[in-house]
């Protein structure tokens, strides 16, 4: 039974005892008894068979021009680009209404009561939720029918922009879909943007008609009457009559999407009379979260959405007859690809909110259970974010339990992980213990993707043992978040996978960072992505689109140039390593990728986020954190040597706290494996500034800005050079 991939094993417990020892042997090898049984089938008389012949590579390399150019084994001739006949969304969904009028494919929980608890010394409001109420395909169009009927009275057609600024919900899809069945545009923008970025956005697009939740029409109340394109605002089913007047003004109608779904008719021969959706339609621009600067308006054309859902079409078992969770923004690429897709593929979206998705939520009333509980999803999309957040929590929790839980727990956790990385399930070890964690997403949980951000494989293996599987995926706004994806066997928990069936790769030299050709080709360099996915460009940056949007001059394909670093692995999967921004080369001629050293330190429990720079002479590496507010107490507490405290600012004003701090850290960092010395930064900075996306320090999809933290640390660098 050969390995296919090695998992790092988990420390917990150390320095064992004699006594610690001997059970730890009994235990273990009861543990690999339970993993061989899990897998009786394949048992022989010399082991488990050997599955890695199983895994074969789902890439080819193809010569193009001289280039080798990567695809998907599915698409060997072809690039995906219809979906079963079908070039446009719309077409799909109507579809899905005419073959099954009755199935329920979107559903939603409505607020019982919202009212507020006293713990201790706070007041936390909490809501009281219902069942999930689940809508049929049949009633869904009718809704969309009677929202597009209503928007031709306002002219809303082709050519037109229609503003999205909403959190997700079950009526987003609504406008959504109804704009494009207008053949009009969505522009959508990140709700936690700035008010200056979300003006500058939606100036750039002039939108006729803007849709709100009643998050964001509390807000637009201050900037509304400087968007002077827009004359109908249109009201989510959140909102209230106090919505309506608080944004009432001269030569702008607001009213209720409720009001609409409820009053308005829809003309006998409104849906005949509706023009056939095009391929070339822009469907969606859609503002980038402004990482690297102001936010950037994609072009999303409807064949690059139909061309990501056809890029689904080898990986039809991650998609058909799911129940996905729905929580992530529908503004970013991610959620919304992942969503459409769900449904293309016959299954249905459960709507859930990030404050009561599980038991621990902050608002879920004790009266009711977490969204994941009453939805029992199987599958989700997640960031890296999140990821590191729940196994934190998690290992935070473990490390209060009693020594020989923890050890009981390390040890069938590294017995798991050893048969994963041989291609087994192990049943038994999860009936045993792994389970109960596993019901926090629900009894039916089994797979979630990843993608937004550079997710550590550690993290991930964490998951796949202790929770359920992680599917990497590789992609941006402008290839419509289909680049690559992870294969749907094994997990490779250091890689993202292979070519969607709709995309191209080839891998480019980066002189710059030290990726050049080697023997006639280029196994890591600059990843450049091409197929039907690709979008038109930047909206009104037509310099910006030239620079990134690429024509070979001999095939006349479109390359995207996507500023990210990678390579090809021999199974024929691909590793994203970081990117050209983030890489740095010292004095002395080493590269350090400052992501990897970033996560490293915001895998102690204590920061939340950090910002690793080099100084000015790149002679070595500083580093600027941003201290969990929770967990630094907690840190307090365990080193009693420094008081008490009851004010974070004045606890991080602390000398012996800053130092102490920052000697953890860096021993910490000293202990990891993966870090060579260099990559250890000479200094740090403990950040006297909360960083959130309000405070300007981090981007909507919360990122780290690093020229605004560089910029309001900029004394104390300085000061260390």
């Amino acid at each position: 039974m050969s390995r296919i991939y090695k998992y790092h094993d988990l420390k917990l417990v150390e320095d064992l005892t004699l006594l610690e020892r001997i059970g730890c042997f009994f235990i273990k090898a009861i543990a690999y008894i339970m993993g061989y049984l899990s897998n009786i089938k394949d048992l022989t008389l010399l082991g488990l068979k050997d599955r890695k012949h199983l895994y074969q590579p789902r890439t080819i390399c193809i010569e193009e021009n001289g280039e080798k150019v990567y695809r998907r084994k599915y698409a060997k001739d072809k690039l995906t680009s219809s979906f079963k006949g079908m070039t446009t969304f719309p077409q799909i969904f109507q579809n899905i209404v005419k073959n099954w009028p009755k199935r329920e494919i979107l559903g939603y929980r409505e607020i019982l009561d919202e009212y507020s608890i006293v713990e201790g010394a706070k007041n936390r409001v909490v809501r009281e939720l219902g069942p999930y109420i689940w809508v049929t395909s049949e009633e869904y169009y009718q809704r969309i029918l009677k929202f597009s009927s209503y928007i031709s009275n306002l002219s809303i057609k082709q050519n037109v922009n229609v503003a999205i600024f909403a959190d997700t919900s079950v009526d987003f899809l609504v406008i959504a879909i109804s704009i494009m069945i207008k053949r009009a545009t969505i522009a959508t923008v990140y709700p936690t943007l700035k008010d200056d970025d979300i003006i500058s956005s939606l100036k750039q697009v002039e939108p006729k008609l803007i849709f709100l939740d009643k998050k964001s029409a509390s807000r637009s109340k201050r900037f509304i009457s400087k968007l002077t394109s827009i004359d109908t605002i249109i009201l989510a089913t959140d909102c209230d009559q106090k919505c309506v007047e608080n944004l009432r003004a001269e030569n702008v109608t607001v009213i209720p999407l409720a009001t609409i779904l409820n009053n308005h008719q829809v003309p006998p021969h409104f849906e005949a009379s509706l023009e056939e959706t095009q391929p070339d339609d822009l469907a969606i621009i859609m503002f980038t979260s402004g990482s690297s600067g102001p936010p950037k308006g994609v072009k999303i054309t409807q064949q690059n959405l139909v061309a990501l859902i056809a890029g689904g079409l080898d990986v039809e078992d991650l998609y058909t007859n799911q129940v996905f969770a729905g929580y992530l923004p529908l503004t970013h690429i991610f959620e919304i690809c992942c969503e459409l897709s769900t449904l293309a593929f016959d299954g249905k979206v459960g709507y859930c909110n990030p404050m009561t998705m599980f038991d621990s939520s902050p608002m879920l009333s004790p009266k009711s259970i977490s969204d994941f509980k009453a939805l029992n999803p199987t599958s989700t999309a997640i960031v890296p974010l999140i990821l590191e957040r729940i196994k934190r929590t998690f290992l935070d929790k473990l490390s209060f339990q009693p020594r020989l839980k923890q050890l009981m727990f390390q040890i069938l956790y590294n017995v798991k992980s050893d048969f994963m990385g041989r291609g087994y399930k192990t049943w038994m070890i999860d009936s045993f213990i792994f389970q109960k964690f596993q019901r926090m997403f629900g009894n039916r949980f089994e797979t979630s993707l990843c993608g937004g951000a550079y997710l550590p494989p550690e993290t991930q293996e964490f998951f796949n043992v202790v929770f359920c599987e992680i599917k990497q995926t590789y992609g941006s706004t402008e290839l419509c978040g289909a680049a690559i994806i992870s294969n749907f066997e094994p997990v490779y928990p250091f890689n993202v996978g292979s070519p969607f069936c709709c995309s191209e790769i080839k891998i480019i030299p980066w002189e710059e960072g030290g990726y050049c050709m080697e023997n006639g080709s280029c196994k890591a360099g600059e990843i450049l992505v091409a197929g039907p996915c690709l979008s038109p460009g930047y909206f009104n940056l037509d310099a910006l689109t030239l620079k990134h949007f690429q024509e070979d001059p001999v095939t006349k394909k479109i390359w995207y140039h996507t500023d990210d670093i990678g390579e090809i692995l021999e199974d024929g999967t691909f590793r994203i390593t970081g990117r050209k921004s983030e890489i740095i080369k010292l004095s002395h001629g080493e590269f350090v990728q400052i992501t990897k050293v970033e996560t490293a330190i915001c895998a102690t429990d204590i920061v939340d986020y950090s910002c690793v720079i080099p100084d000015k002479n790149f002679e070595y590496l500083i580093a600027i954190m941003c201290l969990n507010i929770e967990n630094a107490f907690k840190f307090v507490k365990y080193h009693p040597e420094l008081g008490k405290f009851d004010d974070f600012v004045k606890l991080l004003q602390d000398q012996a706290f800053d130092k102490l701090v920052k000697k953890q850290i860096e021993h910490v960092l000293r202990k990891d494996e993966s870090l060579n010395k260099f990559e250890i930064p000479k200094y740090y900075i403990i950040s006297p500034f909360i960083w959130t996306p309000e405070t300007d320090f981090l981007t909507a999809s919360s990122k780290v800005k690093r020229r605004v933290v560089c910029e309001k640390h900029k004394a104390d660098i300085e000061a260390l050079q």
